[in-house]
């Protein structure tokens, strides 16, 4: 029978550990896992922040236009308390009518031109001065505050039309009639096509 040689021979010694660092402590796996856990939270943080950032950075560049607006919402809405104030109306045809007779108005730095409400003021005094489209307004505003509307200055009437093409002007009376219609009965539009007709001229 064959006998093993290594048989009754010493176990083989186990290599002997690396020495640790002197100073060193090794880092237990646990704390590892969770060193490797922290960084990774703050990392999702910092990429939160950069995004917050940059929508703070979009939103921000915004901001005047926005302020913009808001300043021009609020000029549009003084020009209209400013008009129906004057004409004792919301009608949006008298606001719109009102506006482009306002912006026609001449405006230079030797003669600038007067403030909306000034100008409102004048012609409500004397309707005679008023542009012809906005004085059915300013007579019915007058009749409304009971005092006496100022006598309009009478024009003579035009031609009317021929085919071979020619201008006409529609008279006071004309113009306060289509009105009193529109008003009486709801239906504008008569007094629309009257109105583009009168810008046109």
């Amino acid at each position: 029978m064959e006998t093993d040689p290594t048989e009754g021979a010493a176990a083989p010694s186990p290599e002997p550990a690396a020495p640790a660092s002197p100073g060193v402590e090794p880092v237990p796996y646990e704390r590892f896992v969770d060193l490797v856990r922290v960084k990774g939270e703050l990392v999702a943080e910092r990429d939160q922040l950069r995004a917050e950032v940059q929508t703070l950075t979009e939103q921000a560049a915004l901001v005047p236009v926005w302020q913009q607006k808001h300043a021009d919402a609020e000029a549009k809405f003084g020009r209209f308390q400013t008009i129906a104030e004057s004409l004792g109306t919301t009608d949006a045809d008298a606001i719109e009518a009102t506006e482009w007779q306002y912006g026609r108005l001449p405006n230079s730095e030797e003669a600038p031109r007067p403030e909306m409400a000034e100008w409102l003021s004048g012609i409500k005094a004397d309707p005679t001065t008023a542009p012809a489209v906005l004085r059915p307004w300013l007579i019915t505003s007058a009749a409304t505050d009971g005092s006496p509307a100022p006598p309009v200055r009478r024009h003579p009437a035009a031609p009317k039309p021929t085919d071979a093409g020619g201008t006409s002007n529609v008279s006071d009376s004309q113009i306060r009639s289509v009105r009193e219609k529109a008003v009486r009965t709801g239906d504008w539009s008569e007094w629309r096509e009257l109105s583009k007709g009168m810008r046109k001229s």
